[in-house]
């Protein structure tokens, strides 16, 4: 899932996009019951031409989250 926000100061884009919105999105695109990751590439790999996230939806549920007792 990809969320954009195209705000820019000048000289940066503005990071608008907060943690409790991209768990409110992940629930209305249906994903509410998955885990998601956010990926933080190696430098040489950055790609910053907008104010983007991107979450990813393995397959199956992630191995080494932290989740609240059962």
């Amino acid at each position: 899932m990809s969320i954009c926000r195209s705000a820019h100061n000048g000289d940066s884009w503005v990071d608008q996009v907060t943690w409790d919105e991209l768990m409110r999105l992940k629930r209305e695109c249906g994903r509410g019951g998955r885990d998601a990751v956010e990926v933080f590439p190696a430098d040489e790999d950055i790609v910053n031409v907008a104010n983007m996230r991107h979450l990813f939806f393995p397959p199956e549920p992630l191995t080494f989250k932290w989740s609240a007792p059962r």
